[in-house]
C-alpha cells in the first residue's frame, strides 16, 4: 500500500469534508437539490452537514497514520487499519 497516496486522498478528503460541513449548498448545486432561485433548503443543508463531517474525520485519520511493516503480521498503528476503517464507513 503506497502509505504517500493514502495520505494525500486522505487530506483531500477531509478538505471536501470540512467544505461541505461549511457550506452545503455546493454538494446541493451539484445534485439538483436547490430551489429555481439556486437556493438550498435549511433541512437540505442540516442533512448534508453530517457526511461532511464524516468525510472530515474519515479523511483525517489517515494523514498521521506511520508506515506499516512490510513483513510480518500488519502493525495495529500502521496505516491498513486505518485505511480499512475509512472503507467501511463509506
Amino acid at each position: 500500500m503506497r502509505v504517500g497516496l493514502l495520505r494525500k486522498v486522505g487530506v483531500a478528503t477531509a478538505a471536501y469534508g470540512v467544505a461541505v460541513a461549511a457550506w452545503p449548498g455546493l454538494p446541493a448545486r451539484l445534485s439538483g437539490l436547490t430551489d429555481e432561485g439556486g437556493r438550498t433548503a435549511a433541512a437540505t443543508g442540516i442533512s448534508l452537514r453530517p457526511p461532511g463531517w464524516r468525510d472530515a474525520a474519515g479523511g483525517a485519520a489517515p494523514a498521521p497514520a506511520p508506515k506499516g511493516r512490510r513483513s510480518g503480521p500488519p502493525s495495529p498503528s500502521g496505516s491498513r487499519p486505518t485505511s480499512g476503517t475509512r472503507h467501511c464507513s463509506d
